[in-house]
């Protein structure tokens, strides 16, 4: 592969402090000092070297007399077998204990050949015996070398698109990884739930089992996590042969425990690698099923979680401490807490692996000399860190992020089939066309931006007119519907539209209500979407019954709204009017921030899912149907320097 192909940063921890060089170009890489020597394990020649005072030994063993005759001094502890020996050895019966080289696999000894050190602190004394050693000062001098593959937002993307990603593609990835590095750690950085239609028909079981095929260790959770309900969220965990993390979200609706583990401590070749969850407590005003957890605040739980793993006792405690973190690295406007905000208050912290959105092929920063990394989207991409430790210090990291790229990764053969087995379980009816179009109805700008979180859709128009349509069908008066832009995560093909399409396209399972709410708090509302940011979930997407202009002026990189020409029905809100509004319950409850909706003085709940209302209104369309808009919204962007030079003239 090129290195056009991914990016690439290597730092040395010890001169960290001192960088000088950044070099933005295709290939990035941050230099401060010139590599350390790498320090091998020395071979021990006989068990001297070793110092033990009380040996492990199995009964009736070749060790019993080779400890009386290499090692008078000791006092030799005799078990039934290996694995009552190991057991000593970890509960500190023993100093270290020896085991005859036939238990010894020859893994084992193939290894030592290439490096000196066997498994963990297991070092060969002679063709007779292997000493397993448990002592600080060889654990100290050891260098821990160490890769860590990372994945975020994986958004129930099951298969490649577009040449990029794919389960089974990435797993492929990951074993050519494993063949070439022995020490592992597999993370993903929270959402594995998300929009893909055949993911969320099975729950997620297909990415699930994907993920405890290729071995994930953990994943924290995410907000498109926590669109489920939790009883079906905790279907998933137990289903998961990796760990769900999370220190500051807890059950709302029951026990008040944590949902998942707040943390882990891996032990791996000897390094205890702590591994905590954190989540942003801003997902509380965007997970439909957001009232069903506790949100206790990031910094907090992080400071007092990262120094609990400081202060175990010593053959107990974290050498390194990666924070796995389902938010970006900078501030955004839903709140809660940030990667930057995080490395600048907590200490103790060796690694930041978080789940901002960002190109294809993944992002790093630094910041207070702590790597912030994440990976590409919906699986395009893996982060790969390597790290090497000694004495509880990062002395050497890289990090590259690779492109899972379908021309390069063959799918693995029995994922892949597990994965089509999932996908032809669903039910022939969604295969059947409910309307056919003109053109499509795109949803995305060539970056990749969702339109309708910045302007009206011909696709957000037909949404929210259904809306409406089914609103009047329950015999109700219906004013104007109104839905979040962020619901619609896909666009509409040109031509055949299946009931599949429109299940992709709004994958959550929001129902329809009718809310009845007096024109003061009508004109509250708007009030509100004027004060949305452009590029927000929450911009709305709204029936043909309203119209109105929204005037975002620009001043010193802040964009200020106002609403004008605003008529419903082609009238101007009557304050003293009760209105009929039709939403989902995901705006009812507050979701993307919308509070105004609990001053209402009704509700009447038409329990229909929005993707039913859009399947059954498109089918009595006039077919073929053309994507269009009305103006119903009207953006206009202006820059300050426009509105001094109008009131000049």
């Amino acid at each position: 592969m090129k290195d056009t192909n991914f990016l690439n940063y290597t730092l040395y921890m010890r001169c960290a402090k001192i960088l000088t060089c950044f070099l933005a170009l295709p290939v990035l890489t941050i230099l401060g000092c010139t590599e350390s020597p790498r320090q091998e394990i020395p071979a021990f020649e006989n068990l001297t070297d070793l110092n033990f005072k009380r040996i492990c030994v199995i009964k009736g063993s070749i060790d019993e007399q080779y400890v009386g005759l290499k090692y008078p001094k000791s006092v030799k502890m005799s078990y039934e077998n290996i694995e009552e020996l190991y057991d000593a050895l970890e509960k500190g019966e023993c100093d270290g204990g020896l085991v005859a080289s036939d238990y010894a696999t020859g893994e084992y000894l193939n290894a030592y050949k290439e490096i000196g050190v066997l498994q963990d602190s297991v070092f060969v004394t002679d063709e007779i015996s292997v000493a397993i050693a448990k002592q600080n000062n060889i654990q100290e001098s050891k260098i821990y070398n160490l890769t860590i593959l990372h994945t975020g937002n994986h958004g129930g993307a099951m298969f490649s698109q577009n040449g990029f990603g794919g389960l089974a593609e990435r797993a492929t990835f990951f074993n050519q990884i494993r063949s070439k590095n022995r020490n592992v750690i597999i993370l993903d950085a929270g959402n594995l739930n998300g929009e893909s239609f055949a993911s969320r028909y099975h729950n997620a079981m297909p990415d699930i089992k994907a993920y405890n095929a290729m071995e994930y260790t953990a994943t924290v959770f995410g907000n498109r996590d926590f669109d489920n309900p939790l009883f079906q969220l905790r279907e998933q965990m137990d289903s998961s042969q990796f760990n769900w993390l999370g220190i500051n979200v807890r059950d709302n609706i029951g026990s008040g425990d944590y949902i998942g583990k707040p943390y882990i401590i891996k032990n791996i070749d000897g390094l205890r690698v702590g591994i905590i969850g954190v989540s942003s407590t801003g997902m509380r005003n965007m997970a439909m099923h957001a009232k069903q957890v506790q949100w206790i605040n990031e910094i907090a739980t992080a400071r007092r979680t990262v120094k609990q793993l400081r202060s175990l006792p010593k053959n107990e405690r974290a050498n390194i401490i990666i924070l796995l973190a389902n938010f970006g690295d900078a501030p955004n406007i839903w709140g809660g807490i940030s990667a930057e905000t995080l490395a600048d208050s907590v200490q103790g912290i060796n690694l930041i692996v978080h789940s901002s959105l960002p190109e294809q092929l993944g992002s790093l920063k630094i910041r207070n000399n702590i790597p912030m990394v994440s990976a590409g989207a919906n699986g395009k991409s893996v982060g790969m860190a390597n790290i090497q430790v000694k004495k509880d210090e990062v002395i050497y990291f890289s990090w590259n992020s690779m492109p899972i790229l379908t021309s390069i990764y063959e799918p693995d053969p029995e994922i892949l089939k597990m994965l089509l087995d999932y996908t032809n379980k669903i039910p022939e009816d969604f295969k059947s066309t409910v309307m056919t179009t003109t053109a499509k109805f795109n949803q995305f700008n060539s970056g990749g931006e969702n339109l309708s979180y910045r302007q009206e859709t011909a696709f957000g128009d037909l949404i929210s007119d259904a809306m409406t349509w089914l609103g009047k069908k329950q015999g109700k008066q219906i004013d104007f519907s109104i839905i979040n832009g962020g619901f619609i995560r896909g666009s509409l093909p040109e031509g055949m539209v299946t009931k599949k399409d429109i299940a992709e396209a709004l994958p959550y399972d929001n129902v329809l209500k009718i809310i009845s709410m007096r024109g003061s708090d009508v004109a509250k509302l708007f009030e509100f979407i004027a004060g949305i940011p452009l590029g927000s979930s929450a911009f709305p997407q709204v029936s043909k019954e309203v119209k109105y202009k929204l005037t975002y002026t620009h001043d010193n990189g802040k964009a200020t709204g106002k609403i004008s020409d605003l008529r419903i029905n082609d009238s101007p809100i009557d304050s003293s009017k009760i209105y009929n509004i039709v939403t989902t319950n995901f705006l009812l409850e507050g979701g993307d921030n919308y509070p105004i909706f609990k001053n209402n003085k009704g509700i009447y709940n038409i329990s229909m899912p929005v993707r039913s209302a859009v399947t059954e209104y498109a089918k009595i369309l006039a077919q073929p149907v053309t994507p269009s808009t009305d103006e119903r919204i009207k953006v206009i962007e202006q820059h300050s320097f426009e509105n001094a030079r109008s009131k000049r003239k």
